[in-house]
C-alpha cells in the first residue's frame, strides 16, 4: 500500500553489471563501443549493396537486409547508453525515456524474433518446395512479410509497456541491467505488480514461443528433406539426362532460365527414389553431386 506522501521518481539510475570493479569500466565501454561500431559499419555496408545492386533483389537478402535494419536499431537503441554509462558515468535516465527504451528494446526483440520466422519460412519453402519456390515466394510476397513483422512486432511491447506505466514509482530507481527491461522496471513499483508481470509473461511466451515453434518445426522438415537427398550413386541417370537434354535432333532445347534449380525424382529398377539436383543454363548441365558419388565407384 502506498504512504500518503509518497513523491513519484522523475529519473532511473541504470547500474550495469553489478560487482564490476570501476577500473575495467574504460575497457568494458571500449569494448562495448567497437562491438558497436562493428555492427553499425557491417549491416551499413550490407544495405548499401542491397540498395545499388540489383542482383541482390531476391526474397532470401530481402530477409537479410530487413534483419540488418533490425540489428542495427536494436544496437543503436541498447548499447550507446552502456557505453555512456561506463564511459562518462551517466546511468541516469529520465524516467518517460527509460518507459520509450523499453518499447523500443522489447520493439526490436520481437521484430528479430518474426524476421527468423520469415527466414524459416524461406529455406522451408526453398528446400522442400523447390519447384514451387519461385512462384510462392516472390519478392512482393516477401515484402509484404517483412513490412507485416515490422508493423505487427509494435503490438506486445506497447501492451506490456501500457501496463507497466500504469504503476507507481516511489522509489527506489536502480535498474540492476545494462538498459531499461520490463521486469527490472516492474520490479521498481511501488504496489502490487502481479498483473502486470502475468500479462507481460502471457505476451512473453506467444512472441517467443511462436515463431521459435514454426523454427524448429520448419528445420525438422528442412533436415527431413536433406537426409532424403543422400541415395546410392547415380551417375547413369546423370547420363541418361546428358544424352536427352544434349540431343542433337533437339534443336530447340528448353531454357530453365527462370527457374533454374530443378530437382527430379526418376525411379530405378528397385524402386527406389533416385534424387538428382541439376542446374540448367543454357545448353550445359551441372551434373557434380553425382558426379562426386560416382568418383567413389
Amino acid at each position: 500500500m502506498l504512504p500518503n506522501n509518497w513523491t513519484a521518481i522523475t529519473e532511473f539510475i541504470i547500474v550495469g553489471f553489478p560487482g564490476l570493479h570501476p577500473d575495467y569500466y574504460g575497457l568494458v565501454s571500449a569494448i562495448f563501443f567497437v562491438v558497436y561500431t562493428t555492427t553499425v559499419a557491417g549491416n551499413t555496408v550490407f544495405l548499401v549493396l542491397f540498395i545499388t545492386s540489383e542482383s541482390l533483389r531476391k526474397p532470401m537478402y530481402i530477409i537479410l537486409a530487413s534483419l540488418a535494419m533490425s540489428d542495427m536499431c536494436f544496437s543503436t537503441v541498447a548499447l550507446p547508453k552502456i557505453i555512456a554509462r561506463y564511459w562518462f558515468n551517466a546511468g541516469a535516465t529520465p524516467f518517460h525515456a527509460c518507459f520509450f527504451q523499453m518499447e523500443l528494446i522489447h520493439y526490436f526483440g520481437t521484430l528479430n524474433s518474426l524476421i527468423m520466422m520469415i527466414m524459416a519460412l524461406d529455406r522451408y519453402v526453398a528446400i522442400c518446395y523447390s519447384l514451387r519456390y519461385q512462384a510462392v515466394m516472390t519478392n512482393r510476397i516477401t515484402y509484404i512479410l517483412n513490412a507485416t513483422a515490422w508493423v505487427s512486432a509494435f503490438i506486445a511491447p506497447t501492451i506490456a509497456t501500457l501496463h507497466t506505466q500504469q504503476l507507481p514509482y516511489c522509489g527506489p530507481k536502480l535498474i540492476i541491467q545494462c538498459y531499461c527491461d520490463h521486469i527490472s522496471i516492474t520490479n521498481l513499483a511501488c504496489a502490487e505488480n502481479s498483473k502486470q508481470m502475468l500479462v507481460a509473461l502471457c505476451v512473453a511466451l506467444l512472441v517467443l514461443l511462436l515463431p521459435l515453434a514454426f523454427i524448429i518445426y520448419s528445420y525438422c522438415h528442412i533436415i527431413a528433406s536433406v537426409m532424403r537427398l543422400v541415395s546410392p550413386p547415380a551417375a547413369h541417370s546423370c547420363a541418361s539426362l546428358l544424352c536427352f537434354t544434349q540431343f542433337p535432333a533437339n534443336p530447340n532445347q528448353q531454357r530453365f532460365q527462370d527457374t533454374p534449380h530443378i530437382a527430379l525424382q526418376p525411379r530405378s529398377t528397385t524402386d527406389k527414389p533416385l534424387h538428382l539436383l541439376f542446374t540448367h543454363s543454357g545448353d550445359q548441365i551441372d551434373c557434380e553431386p553425382v558426379a562426386e558419388q560416382a568418383k567413389g565407384l
